[in-house]
């Protein structure tokens, strides 16, 4: 007989029955031992009905029943559970024990501040960590201040509370000055041109001075830690020079520069300054002015005239009589200022190249007059000096560098639209800057009332020939000017009225007054040496004024191959054949063009 149960001991009994002989078995098995086993991933001790048994947990063989399991760890909340075991169960039991936390109450001054709890972002003050109980280092940062790091012991169920007072860094202020003198700061001397001093954080008060400038100051708010920077520009406490002269609408010079007409008042850095007075048909008046900072100074100045020469009617040599003094008008190529106003009205026109590749007119009225003349631009000083052989008035608007100083060595009259603009005007129809004209009429009726001489002036070593005088050994029909890569021009030969028919990249070139095309009766091709302007930002070009080049002299059809001379600032530029003998050309539109050596010529 076997009597078996889970969780008890199996019973075995042999026993011997009889027919008749009921027999009665009565069993009370006994129950198996279960098993406990507590695990703690915390540590701490154990305890088992209330008897500690183990540190981090116990495995126990126990009775079945109802069993009290503890664990208990300073800084944690005690873990307790009841287990009910059946007879022969293994329980397994895991403690997972919660931190009892502290509390650290940290703030500072000034607040914002960042914290740190063991290395770690915890926040910005006023903050509240809670924590383990034990040892935690505390970090206080704050740009500009000293960081503050401390180690603190919490214990649970005590609050710990952190102020902190944050010590802020020294501040660096750099002082410069372009034009020096002595830096104070707070109403302190310091330095000259400067200084590099650590300041406290706060407002500090900047002052630089210097003799014939204006009192730099400024108050400078600088945070802690901070490095700034103050640039001192000084401007400079101008002097005034007021010139008047008899007669008025004189040119006024000011250290060799343009300066504007009399009477004109001129503001001016302390120091010495030479002032030029000039009208032509009057001797040069010239003085050197020294001011003091915040001086005024009047100049009064009567204008000697100069002996009167006779008006030459015609140059020697020339053949052509002079109507009024030539009018030397500067007039751009740029492709939104075409076509043109006034170039085929001009008597002789010189083209050469200017910037980005662009060409430029300098365009000679010496006989015929035009109703409009543009647009009008800026100088160059080999036009300048090209200008001068004509004895003219000289018009532009603008100058490039170093074109003034050349055209007062050179004493070419001359008048700068951009500042004194009573003969000319712009249009609405074209965008500036290429919508400033004039006309022949308004130049000499402005020029009239400064009193400037309009019947002088030459032809600027052109000498011309016979009407049907034929010269040039070879026929010619057309020629292409290459100036460079992508600007060229035609000039193509009209039998039928004795002229050349200008082209422009394959395009007629028109004159906007009439629609006609531009014709010319002589036109006379010059070599020269170009080259770009190292470092100038508008890509200008400078070319070469002085000495001898090839050139070829196109005329009725037919070719003379040249040479063109010119010695010096002051003597024409001359044009020999092969032989050696001085070329005369046609009357009539003359145009001269300079392209670069590194151009071309060809010729059908």
């Amino acid at each position: 007989m076997v009597v078996d149960a889970d969780g008890h001991r199996t019973l075995t009994q042999t026993v011997v029955v009889r027919t008749g002989q009921p027999l009665r078995l009565s069993y009370k098995l006994q129950p198996l031992p279960a098993r406990l086993v507590v695990s703690s991933d915390n540590g701490g001790w154990a305890y088992l009905n209330g008897k500690r048994v183990g540190r981090g947990g116990f495995s126990r063989t126990v009775a079945p029943g109802i069993h009290r399991v503890k664990v208990v760890r300073g800084g944690y909340k005690t873990y307790g559970v009841s287990v009910r075991l059946a007879p022969g169960e293994r329980r397994e039991v895991r403690a997972q024990l919660i931190p009892q936390l502290a509390v650290i109450n940290v703030s500072s001054v000034p607040k914002d501040s960042s914290v740190h709890l063991n290395g770690r972002d915890a926040g910005y003050t006023p903050e509240t960590l809670r924590v383990r109980h034990g040892t935690h280092t505390i970090t206080v940062h704050r740009d500009g201040y000293k960081t503050l790091t401390q180690t603190v012991v919490v214990r649970t169920g005590q609050p710990l509370r952190l102020s902190y007072k944050l010590q802020p860094l020294p501040a660096r202020l750099v002082v410069s000055s372009d034009n020096g003198g002595w830096a104070y700061l707070n109403g302190k001397r310091v330095g000259r041109g400067g200084f590099s001093r650590t300041v406290a954080p706060g407002i500090h008060r900047v002052k630089v001075v210097r003799g014939g400038y204006k009192t730099y100051g400024v108050s400078v708010r600088l945070a802690p830690g901070e490095r700034r920077e103050v640039r001192a520009q000084l401007i400079p406490q101008l002097a005034v020079i007021n010139v008047s002269s008899v007669p008025k609408d004189s040119s006024v010079h000011l250290n060799g520069r343009d300066a504007g007409y009399t009477p004109e008042t001129l503001r001016v850095r302390h120091g010495t300054h030479t002032i030029t007075v000039h009208r032509d048909g009057y001797k040069w008046w010239e003085r050197s002015v020294r001011v003091r900072p915040g001086q005024t100074r009047n100049l009064r100045v009567t204008l000697q005239r100069q002996k009167a020469q006779r008006p030459r009617g015609r140059l020697a040599g020339s053949g052509a009589r002079i109507r009024h003094r030539p009018l030397a008008v500067m007039i751009e190529n740029h492709p939104n200022a075409r076509p043109q106003s006034g170039l085929d009205y001009a008597d002789v026109v010189l083209e050469a190249p200017a910037e980005f590749g662009i060409s430029r007119f300098v365009a000679f009225f010496i006989t015929r007059d035009a109703p409009v003349v543009g647009p009008v631009r800026s100088a160059r000083k080999y036009f300048v000096l090209w200008a001068r052989e004509f004895n003219p008035i000289y018009f532009h608007a603008g100058y490039s560098p170093g074109a003034p100083a050349v055209a007062d060595r050179i004493k070419l009259t001359r008048t700068n639209a951009l500042r004194d603009s009573r003969a000319f005007y712009r249009t609405s129809d074209r965008v500036a800057p290429h919508n400033l004209y004039t006309s022949t009429s308004a130049l000499l009726r402005a020029e009239r009332a400064k009193g400037r001489g309009l019947r002088s002036g030459s032809w600027g070593g052109l000498r011309f020939k016979q009407p049907g005088t034929l010269l040039g050994p070879r026929r010619v029909t057309s020629a292409r000017l290459i100036f460079n890569d992508y600007y060229y021009v035609d000039w193509r030969w009209d039998p039928s009225r004795g002229v050349y028919r200008r082209w422009m990249q394959g395009s007629p070139a028109i004159e906007r007054n009439t629609g006609a095309q531009i014709t010319a009766t002589a036109v006379i091709v010059r070599v020269h040496e170009v080259y770009r302007i190292a470092g100038d930002d508008k890509a200008r070009e400078e070319v070469q004024v002085y000495g001898s080049g090839k050139a070829y002299v196109l005329q009725d059809g037919r070719m003379t191959p040249a040479t063109w001379r010119k010695p010096d600032a002051y003597s024409p530029t001359l044009y020999y054949d092969e032989q050696g003998n001085r070329i005369a050309v046609n009357k009539g539109g003359v145009w001269i063009q300079v392209i670069p050596q590194y151009g071309g010529v060809r010729f059908e």
